[in-house]
C-alpha cells in the first residue's frame, strides 16, 4: 500500500473500545508505556522524528469524542492528524481533538504546530494531568486496511482540555520487536513498563 493509499485508508478510522480486544500480553502493556511517545519514537530516527499533518482544522467530533469531552451539541472541535515515523511506514497515527472555546493561552499555539509533534507545545512549560488509558482499535472505513491497536486519554490543565488518540501500526510493532531480538539475553523486553492510571504527565506525544 502506497503512504498516499495508506494515510487515506485510515483518514476516518474510528476509535472502538472492544470487549474482544486481543493481543499478546507484551503488546497490551506496550499500549500502558508512560511517558512521551514522541520521546520513545526519537530513538530510532537519526534526526528529527518525521511528523506527516494529515488534516487539521474546526470540525464536529464524534459521538464518542462529544461524550468523552461533555461537549454539547454541535459543539465545535479543533482536530489535528498526523503521521509519526517514516512517511512510507509510518509507526503511529494520532488525533488530537480539543474544543474550539478551549483553545486559549498556550493551546493556541495548536494552529501553528507544523510538522512539530504535540509534545512541543504540551510539555514546555507545566505539567499536565493525564487520564487513565482506554484500550482499543482504529477502525478504517476501508476494508482492506487492518484495524490498528490503539489507546486514547485526556490531557487537562486547568480549563483546558485535549483528547489523544493513538493507533499503533504494523511497522511500529515490527520494529519495536526486531529490536528485543537484538537484545543481548538476559535484558528485559522494552515493553510497557505499568498499568494504566491517572497521572501527572511530565512529557508526552
Amino acid at each position: 500500500m502506497s503512504p498516499a493509499v495508506h494515510a487515506l485508508a485510515y483518514q476516518d478510522a474510528r476509535f472502538a473500545s472492544r470487549a474482544d480486544f486481543q493481543l499478546p500480553r507484551h503488546r497490551r502493556l506496550e499500549l500502558h508505556r508512560p511517558g512521551s511517545l514522541s520521546k520513545w519514537l526519537q530513538r530510532w530516527c537519526p534526526g528529527t522524528l518525521p511528523v506527516t499533518v494529515l488534516r487539521q482544522g474546526q470540525c464536529l467530533p464524534t459521538p464518542d469524542e462529544a461524550r468523552l469531552l461533555a461537549l454539547k451539541p454541535r459543539e465545535r472541535v479543533w482536530v489535528r492528524e498526523v503521521w509519526l515515523g517514516p512517511s512510507e511506514a509510518p509507526w503511529v497515527k494520532g488525533r488530537t481533538v480539543t474544543p474550539l472555546r478551549e483553545m486559549k493561552g498556550r493551546l493556541q499555539a495548536l494552529r501553528n504546530l507544523g510538522t512539530r509533534p504535540l509534545g512541543s507545545v504540551l510539555f514546555t512549560g507545566p505539567a499536565w494531568h493525564r487520564s487513565a488509558f482506554l484500550v482499543g482499535y482504529l477502525l478504517p472505513p476501508d476494508s482492506h486496511a487492518h484495524p490498528l491497536p490503539a489507546r486514547r486519554s485526556i490531557f487537562s490543565h486547568g480549563q483546558s482540555r485535549l483528547l489523544v488518540t493513538e493507533g499503533f501500526c504494523n511497522a511500529y510493532w515490527q520494529r519495536l520487536e526486531a529490536e528485543n531480538a537484538a537484545r543481548p539475553r538476559g535484558l528485559p523486553a522494552r515493553a510497557g513498563q505499568s498499568a494504566s492510571r491517572p497521572n501527572v504527565a511530565s512529557d508526552h506525544v
